[in-house]
């Protein structure tokens, strides 16, 4: 079915234009939607044909009336979020999705009228609660990305409905488009889920992008209470957390936030306060909360010029109101930018006075790193677009903090930041004022030491320093450096042989950056407004260019291209260097130390890095000498190039035989698929027939009368039970045996036949010893070596750590049998014995999987033998498989069920009729003392189930035998008992135009135990399971068998759900009342109870039809009549789950859940197991309205809390469950408790604190 799904998803045409709809969706998309309705426990071909439904919606809006399909397709969406539900915390996991492709369809089906919205906003509604920080669990990825991809697809499908150019895309219809009414309807619906989200800890990087697609459509509605929330979280930055997550939010909104719009242009009034407002973000205390907020800084002022327009209110008449505020409040940029530098200032001297300093582990060092960068980007932003006022002030404040200063190693790239910045924006400048006293500080303090300061490996400090700052003012352009030549080579001069590491690295990283400055080619100057910041505002006004977007056709960015000069300058600084280091290393290396060699090297390698831009490229001679890791590598691509059209050596054919036997197990692994993939290669040709249905029909005596029509009738129908195992008798002639059909894939005649139908004819020929080609015939002559055979099966006996079956060992084995014939036969079945007698016990389990995997690939391989062929195989065959059945344990059973899967996968069930009679009696064989071994042939029966819906008969037969054991005294039994009952009820369908009927019934099923399990419950109520009489303790034979039934009935019940497409049928909702009705029995197991209520649950939390539901509602009413009130507790805990889990298709019954629910809460013995007072149920009732509201605080709860607050001090069982629902209101509301309260008046607010034990936490 999925590979089904995904050829129809590739190939379906779904992109066409409205005159040929009718050759498009029209034909097959409510066959689809049927599909998917009907069949929904599998969750992989279910994602395949969401994706189609996604594509089909997205290329067609406007055109599908999706509308009579949104109840079922928004329940499933509802399900397929796995939430936990109830006090269980159930969650489905059979209808789990892929949030882009369910979101991106809800955005397709929204607008034209569709109800689509509403439906999102009710869904959105009911899990609303999973949204809020406190209510935490991994359901809540899902629910964040839900949010973001709906933004995210809106934006899309407006860039998609407004698009000028619509190259091989499909644009909707004019008519079809949304308006701007569907867009705020739609920001409406997810904004309150997208705010509820910031303060999600592990998402907030996904709520901060959603929130920021909403900000692009309605930036009025988004920004402000976000903004306004930040505001006051900055009065409290102890509550780093809020802080942090709506800061990270606000920062991907700052373009909505300071450009002018026509709908929006309040924003730029929050600029300057927000930055006032932020500052003290910057906390050395709290690493995160300074990333954030450097990281909004610098979102900020690449979008914005920091220009004084305070005099632009005096000159210009066209102003606005905000636009006069904003401009009035710029002239506070100077003001922060001030304060901002001191902040820095402040943060780098108290990092400078850590005495931790001499000790920097790699994590903090990764975290100023990633200041510096941050550091640098805010600054650059605001030199580049700034007025000449502010540049002098910021030039003034950082050159004063320099100079004469030294920092240490845990701030110089701090330091070194703000000065990158400067050199970047303003390199003239800032090398005349600062490149000439640096170099002047160098080379004073190197005339001033005597040789010993180059040697020592302790350094000095304020070298170090000065040596850093260098390496950073050569950054500058490489036209700005050539005045400062003889300055610059001088430095060098002096200092290239110092041997104190941080110091030769700083060097070596000026160099670096020296000749990338004179020789590469980057951008100078990427600024996106190249105003003149300083002229008046009489034509210009900056703010009106905050923000804007700019045509990239008209960016015209300026680059540095090398001169004649600055190469020059290049090459004289790399002949003056480089060969002296070159020459030392050559003529002293043994003599120097290895520091010096280090620093040598290092330097070495900047000057080559950064002058190959000018050398030619270096040619390397190839690698000869190959390790074993590498010949693995080599086999593997072998492997890959073994194609029919290439032409394999016979060498590398022997070379992987003697892989095989080789002692690495790595390459005998790759040995095992190169030899597999020969045999595919070496396959004899296979003669096909192609033949039209009717021919079929006409050459097995069947009437062409019983074709069904052109129609899809998916199912049993009569055309196809020719192809089944029913009754079948294999030939007797080799001429018939080659005459029959037989389709081996199991979709062949379920659906549809085509017209036309090829298959292999059932005769192959196989290689005859003196007729093989050579490269076959090595092969066929190792394998025949009953030696190498021996050294290989004793190998692969340890070849994993992990003893599984090996699919590609069988791959191999069946290759042989196929293209060899009995030629193996003797020998395999030979080694075979000798495997399944092993007595050692480390062998044990590695040599029955080594004989699963030949006896595996033995009968896969026969597939097109002839009938005398295959009658003198299962001679041989029959006693190996029967010892091995009469043997199977624990340790082995497993890999023979392998076994019997893999031969029989994709074969037809007639074909395969030797080994199907062989597992038949299987079943016949006599009871073993042993019961595991008994099991253990019941899970070789349970195997049967790949041939699917193609043997009615055998499942019928199997049924019958299986239906006799539901009360064996054997666990192992019963539980193998319950799964195979459940695979053959799991083919028994109902489809949306066909169904299936010849398996057995699971309604007739259960129609015949419901009066056995009724008496099984009366028995175990009635009689205990064990007798004391005196000393002596007895079992109550009688008691244990109706245990025995009542649990195979609950495993049958479980594995329903877990095997079948189609787990609920009526029959299954007529056994709910019985497994409410054993929750009386089940009082003093508790595991036997949790398991009992969780299965239940399966059938709530199934998807359930409008008809499956309405028989499920009755038989809920039935149960509340109920006399045992544990039944009647079951259904009412069972509700819950079933309206969350089929939210929409429940609707119409809304009102009949609501009485049962209500009569429900009246029930005296609900809950508490006691007789209680009217009090009891009335608390209860004021309880439920509280929790019904969980994180926020709806109009009732107040007066529902103070009510609850006048009985916290009654008796014991009503005091519990007002302090169990207190303790509940607490959790949930803790968060953002400072909002809630304002919904309280101050007596409330008394009255709780004085019945919560925590009082300080309300006041």
């Amino acid at each position: 079915m999925y590979d089904a799904m995904k050829l129809l998803e590739i190939f379906l045409p779904i992109n066409l234009p409205p005159s040929l709809h009718h050759q498009g969706f029209k034909l097959w998309l409510s066959e689809f939607f049927g599909i998917w309705d009907s069949v929904y426990n599998d969750v992989r071909w279910r994602m395949r044909i969401i994706q189609l439904f996604t594509r089909l919606a997205w290329n067609n809006i406007g055109y599908i009336d999706w509308e009579p399909w949104l109840p079922q397709i928004f329940t499933r969406i509802l399900r397929g979020f796995s939430l936990p539900i109830g006090t269980m915390q159930l969650s489905i996991n059979k209808d789990t999705h892929y949030v882009p492709d369910i979101s991106r369809w809800i955005v397709a089906m929204i607008g034209n009228g569709s109800s689509c919205l509403q439906y999102l906003r009710d869904l959105l509604m009911a899990i609303k609660s999973f949204y809020y920080p406190s209510n935490t669990g991994k359901f809540q990825k899902g629910l964040v990305e839900f949010v973001l991809y709906m933004a995210q697809y809106f934006v899309d499908r407006i860039h998609l409905e407004h698009k000028v150019c619509p190259d091989w895309h499909f644009v909707p219809h004019e008519s079809y488009r949304l308006t701007e009414q569907d867009i705020t309807n739609f920001v409406d619906c997810i904004k309150e889920y997208a705010l509820l989200s910031i303060f999600n800890k592990d998402y907030t990087k996904e709520v901060a992008e959603a929130c920021q697609y909403l900000a692009m459509f309605r930036p009025d509605s988004i920004v402000p209470p976000i903004v306004d929330k930040l505001l006051l979280s900055t009065d409290n930055l102890i509550e780093a957390h809020r802080f942090t997550s709506l800061l990270r939010c606000l920062i991907g909104m700052t373009r909505q936030l300071v450009r002018q719009t026509s709908s929006y242009s309040r924003g730029q009034t929050y600029i300057l306060p927000l930055l006032m407002s932020i500052l003290p973000g910057i906390d050395l205390n709290d690493f995160e909360k300074t990333s954030v907020t450097l990281d909004f800084f610098d979102a900020i002022f690449m979008l914005i010029s920091c220009i004084d327009c305070s005099s632009a209110v005096h000159i210009r008449n066209d102003l606005n109101e905000i636009e006069k505020e904003v401009c009035l409040s710029t002239a506070k940029f100077e003001d922060f930018i001030a304060k901002f530098l001191d902040r820095i200032f402040q943060m780098i001297n108290i990092l400078s006075t850590d005495v931790s300093d001499a000790v920097i582990n790699n994590e903090d060092q990764r975290d100023y790193d990633m200041l510096q960068v941050k550091l640098t980007s805010i600054m650059t932003s605001i030199l580049q677009q700034c007025s000449n006022n502010i540049y002098q002030m910021i030039m003034k404040e950082i050159t004063h903090f320099i100079t004469g200063s030294i920092f240490l190693p845990k701030v110089r790239k701090l330091v070194a930041g703000l000065v990158r910045a400067m050199v970047k924006c303003h390199p003239i400048e800032t090398l005349k004022c600062l490149l000439p006293q640096t170099c002047e500080s160098i080379k004073k303090i190197l005339d001033q030491t005597d040789i010993t300061l180059l040697n020592d490996h302790n350094g000095d400090l304020e070298l170090t320093w000065y040596l850093i700052l260098f390496a950073e003012l050569v950054q500058a352009r490489g036209d700005t450096l050539l005045a400062y030549q003889q300055m610059i080579k001088s430095v060098f001069h002096q200092s290239i042989r110092i041997l104190h590491k941080d110091s030769y690295e700083a060097i070596s990283i000026a160099i670096k950056h020296l000749l990338r400055s004179l020789l590469n080619v980057y951008p100078i100057d990427d600024r996106l407004n190249r105003k003149n910041f300083d002229e008046s505002f009489v034509d210009d006004l900056p703010i009106r260019t905050w923000g804007q977007n700019v045509d990239f056709n008209q960016i015209q960015v300026h680059y540095h291209i090398p001169n004649v000069d600055e190469i020059d300058f290049a090459c004289d600084f790399v002949n003056t260097f480089i060969y002296s280091e070159l020459t030392l290393l050559k003529e002293n290396f043994s003599k120097i130390s290895k520091d010096e060699r280090q620093r040598s090297l290092r330097i070495i390698k900047r000057i080559a890095v950064g002058c190959f831009r000018i050398v030619p490229r270096i040619e390397s001679k190839q690698v000869q000498d190959l390790t074993w890791g590498q010949k693995k590598m080599a086999l593997s691509f072998l492997c890959l190039l073994l194609q029919k059209h290439v032409p394999i050596p016979s060498s590398c054919i022997e070379t992987c035989l003697d892989f095989l036997i080789h002692d690495n197990i790595e390459l005998r692994k790759d040995a095992i698929k190169a030899i597999a993939a020969f045999c595919r290669l070496q396959k004899p040709p296979q003669i096909y027939v192609e033949k039209s249905f009717k021919e079929i029909l006409h050459s097995i005596d069947q009437s062409v009368s019983m074709v069904v029509n052109d129609l899809s009738q998916p199912g049993d129908r009569d055309d196809n039970l020719w192809i089944t195992y029913n009754d079948y008798k294999c030939p007797k002639v080799q001429r018939e045996w080659e005459q029959v059909c037989f389709l081996d894939k199991v979709f062949h005649g379920y659906y549809q036949w085509p017209k036309m139908i090829e298959y292999p004819m059932n005769k192959c020929e196989s290689y005859i010893r003196d007729q093989m080609p050579k490269h076959v015939s090595i092969i066929f002559d190792r394998f025949l070596d009953k030696n190498f055979m021996t050294k290989f099966n004793k190998l692969i006996i340890y070849d994993e750590g992990t003893i599984d079956f090996n699919k590609t060992r069988f791959l191999m084995y069946k290759g042989l049998f196929r293209n060899f014939g009995l030629a193996f036969v003797d020998n395999f079945i030979e080694q075979s014995y000798i495997l399944i007698r092993e007595k050692i016990q480390e062998k044990y389990e590695g040599s029955h999987r080594a004989a699963a995997e030949i006896v595996a690939g033995m009968i896969r391989g026969s597939k097109y033998w002839t009938l005398e062929m295959l009658d003198e195989l299962w001679q041989k065959l029959t006693p190996l498989l029967t010892e091995v059945s009469v043997n199977l344990n624990h340790e082995t059973y497993f890999h023979w069920g392998s076994c019997i899967q893999y031969c029989l996968s994709d074969t037809d069930p007639r074909r395969m009729c030797r080994p199907i009679q062989f597992i038949c009696t299987l079943i016949n064989q006599q009871t073993s003392a042993y019961t595991f071994n008994e099991a253990s042939r019941w899970y070789l029966v349970q195997c049967l189930r790949v041939f699917q819906w193609r043997i009615p008969s055998v499942w019928h037969l199997i049924h019958e035998k299986a239906k006799d054991l539901l009360d064996h005294p054997s666990k192992w039994i019963r539980e193998r008992i319950a799964a195979i009952l459940s695979i053959s009820f799991g083919l028994n369908l109902t489809l949306f135009d066909g169904k299936s009927t010849r398996h057995p019934d699971a309604n007739q099923f259960i129609d015949m135990i419901r009066e056995r399990l009724h008496q099984a419950i009366e028995i175990y109520q009635k009689k205990p399971l064990i007798n004391v009489s005196g000393s002596s303790v007895e079992l109550d034979v009688e008691a244990r068998q109706a245990l025995n039934l009542i649990e195979t009935v609950i495993d049958i019940h479980s594995n329903l759900f877990i095997r079948s497409h189609q787990p609920i049928k009526e029959g299954i909702i007529c056994l709910f009342p019985y497994l409410c009705q054993i929750e009386s029995i089940a009082t003093n197991d508790d595991d036997f109870k949790k398991r009992l209520a969780f299965y239940r649950m399966h059938i709530g939390m199934a998807y359930l039809n409008p008809h499956l539901l309405e028989t499920l509602i009755q038989q809920l009413e039935h149960v509340c009549t109920a006399a045992k009130w544990h039944a009647r507790r079951a259904a009412i805990e069972f509700i819950q789950n079933m309206i969350f889990c089929n939210l929409f298709n429940v609707r119409c019954h809304a009102k009949r859940l609501h009485e049962l629910v209500l009569k429900s809460l009246f029930d005296e013995q609900l809950e508490v197991r006691l007789i209680a007072s009217k009090t009891l149920s009335g608390i209860l009732g004021l309880c439920a309205i509280v929790l019904s509201s969980p994180y926020d605080i709806s109009i009732y709860v107040p007066d529902a809390l103070r009510a609850l607050c006048k009985y916290s001090y009654d008796p014991y069982l009503i005091q519990k469950s007002i302090k169990e629902c207190m303790s509940e209101f607490r959790r949930t509301h803790y968060d953002s408790w400072h909002e809630h309260r304002k919904k309280f008046t101050d007596e409330q607010l008394e009255m709780l604190a004085d019945v919560l034990v925590s009082h300080s936490y309300y006041t």
